[in-house]
């Protein structure tokens, strides 16, 4: 055991049984301990040591505010258990959010490990200590432009919702280098479960393999090929859309093969780090745009710049094939780098849910990394230097907390909602889905309006939608009513 007789004891557990017998559910989280206070502390050692009877899984820390809200984007997952067949020991340094309060620790079990689940339940023991003998501090913007494309990325990455149908994901089992990806495979979003980051998805575009569009797929049957979050789809769109099993969200669920396309909403690499630069449209061809004038590359490989020489908005980009974006950086009172996090939109491990576990890929993130565990895991990356901020803008949405910028809670459960969800934009001549989505019981008619002006009046007589017959451009709106009373109006444009 290393020497941590200077630091504080926050929580010790000598043997537990960390997951009920008999689970092996998918995509199941577990709690093991209660609330622990962290309050006043800015760094955790954890310490495990090596059990013979421990086998592969990841053990998550989630940190919490004074209410014991889950603060987005906060936590960390250790793989313990054996290593090549022999018992390993943990000793890992966890950064603690300033706003937090509470932590609780968890095991993730994914169900695709199931000689680990076989094995339930079983002990382990570990402890946390405070080492606070080091206070950090984030690097600062250097102007509000600056400032708009991280709270831009971060829009994309710390987004939080939960869908009511399953929602395909596309994942990449992954070596642990750049350049040794493994190969991809199919999970879902499950239908009742909170999900946090915008799912990975070409999202109509051509799949980097094929370079192909599906107009069957993308035009005809959803009245667009694209439908980046962000870009061409707004926050409000995707959240309320998600709510609604019926909704362009159910197109996917009979999907049983691993898809570039695979979730109808979405968003990849380089469309999220094009949505951070106030891009209207996705990076192309990243390589040639790293080379233009508003760029400036810094580094051929990663590992040969020192950690202070990284700035915040760095481009990392690797060949043609992946581009992130960092997001922040951590220095300890003397001012050496001990954290630099990375956003991206990726198909391995999801660095942001409730628990960091690398199989839960598919999703958008934002991970703090220590400076030796970056440079192992983006070694074969570029660095790149934005030249200039100018013009980047910022729009806050009430449906994304960045930063907890907003107390308001947006309604995401709507009456009614468009097929495509509230807010949605269909494309004139490319309409063949024109449902609109009951979810309300007790009324008796569909009122539309178009352009403020009464459109049509549509019976519900039990219906869970209806045709709203609207073809033509304009912006409409439309609510449930029983002749009495009228319910919250949904919206949708024809463009």
């Amino acid at each position: 055991m290393p020497d941590l007789t200077d630091h504080t004891v926050l929580y010790a557990m000598t043997s537990a049984d960390g997951i009920p017998e008999g689970t092996a559910a998918y995509h199941e989280e577990f709690s093991v301990t209660e609330y622990l206070k962290v309050e006043g502390h800015e760094l955790l050692r954890l310490w495990m040591p090596a059990a013979k009877d421990a086998f592969p899984v990841p053990f998550g820390i989630c940190f919490y505010d004074s209410n014991k809200k889950l603060l987005k984007n906060h936590g960390v997952t250790i793989p313990y258990g054996r290593k090549d067949g022999e018992p390993r020991a943990v000793l890992v340094k966890i950064f603690v959010p300033k706003e937090a309060a509470w932590f609780r620790t968890t095991w993730w079990c994914d169900g695709s490990d199931t000689a680990a689940c076989a094995e339930l339940p079983f002990s382990f023991e570990f402890t946390f200590y405070a080492d606070d003998e080091r206070p950090f501090t984030h690097t600062l913007p250097t102007c509000t432009e600056m400032n708009n494309v991280i709270k831009r990325a971060r829009q994309l990455t710390d987004i939080r919702w939960e869908p009511l149908v399953d929602v395909p994901r596309y994942c990449m089992l992954y070596s642990g280098i750049s350049g040794q990806s493994g190969p991809h495979y199919l999970d879902w979003c499950k239908a009742g479960h909170t999900y946090t980051g915008i799912p990975y998805s070409g999202a109509g575009e051509p799949d980097r393999n094929t370079k192909r569009i599906n107009p069957e797929t993308f035009c005809g049957k959803w009245g667009y090929y694209k439908f980046h979050v962000g870009i061409d789809i707004s926050f409000e769109t995707f959240v309320t859309a998600a709510r609604y099993p019926d909704s362009i969200f159910g197109e996917r669920t009979g999907q049983t093969e691993p898809d570039f396309d695979s979730s109808p909403y979405g968003t990849y690499c380089s469309a999220l780090v094009g949505y951070a630069l106030g891009y209207q449209q996705p990076l192309p061809k990243v390589v040639e745009f790293c080379d233009s004038e508003n760029f400036v590359k810094v580094i051929d490989r990663l590992p040969s710049l020192p950690p202070e020489e990284i700035r915040l908005c760095d481009i990392f980009l690797y060949g043609a094939f992946h581009i992130s974006i960092v997001t922040d950086i951590l220095h300890d009172g003397d001012g050496k780098v001990t954290g630099i996090e990375v956003s991206e939109a990726t198909t391995v491990g999801n660095g942001n849910n409730t628990v960091l576990y690398t199989g839960l890929g598919g999703l958008c993130r934002r991970k703090m990394w220590q400076p030796e565990e970056l440079y192992h895991w983006y070694q074969n990356y570029s660095l790149f230097r934005i030249v200039s901020f100018q013009g980047i803008s910022y729009e806050k949405s009430e449906f994304v907390d960045v930063g907890s910028e907003s107390n308001s809670m947006p309604v995401i459960d709507m009456p009614l909602i468009p097929y495509l969800g509230n807010g949605a934009k269909y494309k004139k001549d490319h309409i063949v889905n024109d449902r609109i989505l009951i979810g309300a019981s007790g009324f008796t008619e569909v009122v539309i309006e178009k352009d403020g002006e009464p459109f049509r009046t549509l019976p519900i007589e039990g219906k869970k939608y209806v045709n709203g017959g609207f073809s033509e451009e304009g912006s409409y709106t439309a609510y449930l009513s029983d002749g009495t009373v009228r319910t919250r109006a949904c919206r949708w444009t024809v463009e």
